[in-house]
């Protein structure tokens, strides 16, 4: 299980047994800002984050310790949600800015492949 919040962290839970002492796993500063969503890929090999800082993260599940995966400036306000395409191969934000966009799961930096004017405020 994975969780954020206002503190900027993302933690990832062991599902196994929560009621364990230490059921928490891994916790990570993840953004500068509050984050808003996480979601896990289809196959658990990766989290995506967004927030209050514009960004959506990719990170490996696996290993927190290490940089994102992928960063990329991904609306120009705060970001409220992300979700990802039950094969995985897309990951879908809405943001403040009214827009819906898809982008290229593995490879962030490719062009956004489809925005959508989503919402009127």
């Amino acid at each position: 299980i994975a969780t954020v919040g206002d503190d900027r962290a993302l933690r990832v839970w062991d599902a196994s047994d929560l009621s364990s002492p230490s059921p928490l796993l891994q916790k990570l500063n993840a953004h500068s800002y509050s984050i808003t969503s996480v979601a896990y890929s289809p196959d658990g090999s990766r989290i995506a984050t967004v927030g209050g800082d514009n960004a959506l993260r990719v990170w490996d599940a696996s290993d927190l310790s290490s940089p994102p995966l992928q960063k990329l400036d991904a609306h120009s306000g705060f970001i409220s949600s992300v979700v990802y395409s039950p094969v995985g191969s897309r990951i879908a934000t809405v943001g403040w800015d009214n827009a819906l966009r898809v982008w290229d799961a593995s490879h962030l930096s490719s062009p956004l492949l489809q925005k959508l004017d989503a919402h009127s405020g």
